[in-house]
């Protein structure tokens, strides 16, 4: 079993009242539960925002454990890039000091400030973590694939223009491919009838040592994919906004495909 998900987080206020104006009137959060001595409730999202006075919460009332820190937090709210100018303007326009403003190596960044209570915030460029995700993914090639009817025509016709060197091949029961070295990528030639016009000839392909990244980020994004198991690897298929075939498959077995011709 695999945690997928923190649902709230919780920082230590000084005042709940002056909490409220700032993380409700400023920061626009929504206020779901409050107790105006113990506790602020906020709705970030999907996720929660906990705001607790520490010297209630370490009062043993029973229900549940007793909690409390002392000291500054840390909490960093995800934006996207074009987000970033308003804050940059609106943070000042309503006295709140930006502390700091940090480039990462990802191409992302941040803008650090303070709440009333001297808890660090953040607002980072929403994709910061997964770019680090696409990093983990380890995309070692690239390649194309094309869908025909007309296999052995095709297949001659890139050997014949572009004398592309083999790689390997492959037959099975209803069909076979050709798999051809083109420079820094390579192109797999592989036999599928071929209906109608709309019907997909193509297919943006990328080999990776890992597919358990790549299926976490499409979760996160909310797309649709198949992930499939063949006796000659895993592919993980999914379509870009414009319906454009792309497949994401296991390095390993086509490389020791490759070492076997």
């Amino acid at each position: 079993m695999k945690l997928k998900k923190i649902l709230e987080t919780s920082l230590y206020v000084r005042d709940i009242i002056e909490a409220e104006k700032f993380y409700v009137d400023i920061l626009g959060l929504e206020i779901i539960e409050k107790n105006p001595i113990r506790h602020l409730f906020l709705l970030c999202g999907d996720t929660m925002l906990l705001l607790f006075i520490a010297e209630q919460t370490k009062i043993d009332r029973g229900k549940i454990p007793t909690h409390g820190a002392i000291g500054q937090g840390h909490l960093a709210f995800g934006i996207s890039e074009s987000e970033f100018s308003y804050w940059e303007e609106y943070l000042p326009k309503n006295g709140i000091t930006v502390e700091k403003k940090v480039g990462w190596e990802k191409s992302t960044r941040s803008i650090y400030f303070r709440d009333p209570s001297g808890n660090s915030l953040e607002f980072i460029s929403e994709n910061h973590w997964v770019n680090s995700k696409f990093n983990n993914l380890k995309i070692v090639r690239s390649g194309i694939i094309l869908y025909t009817p007309n296999f052995e025509a095709i297949v001659d016709f890139y050997n014949n223009i572009f004398n592309f060197p083999k790689l390997f091949d492959y037959t099975w029961e209803n069909g076979k491919l050709v798999c051809f070295n083109s420079g820094t990528s390579y192109l797999m030639i592989e036999t599928k009838e071929v209906k109608t016009n709309n019907s997909k000839r193509l297919c943006i392909r990328f080999n990776a040592e890992n597919l358990d990244p790549i299926r976490e980020i499409l979760n996160k994004f909310n797309v649709e994919f198949e992930y499939n198991t063949y006796d000659w690897g895993e592919t993980v298929d999914f379509n870009d906004p414009d319906g454009n075939a792309i497949s994401v498959r296991d390095e390993k077995m086509f490389r020791d495909k490759i070492n076997s011709e």
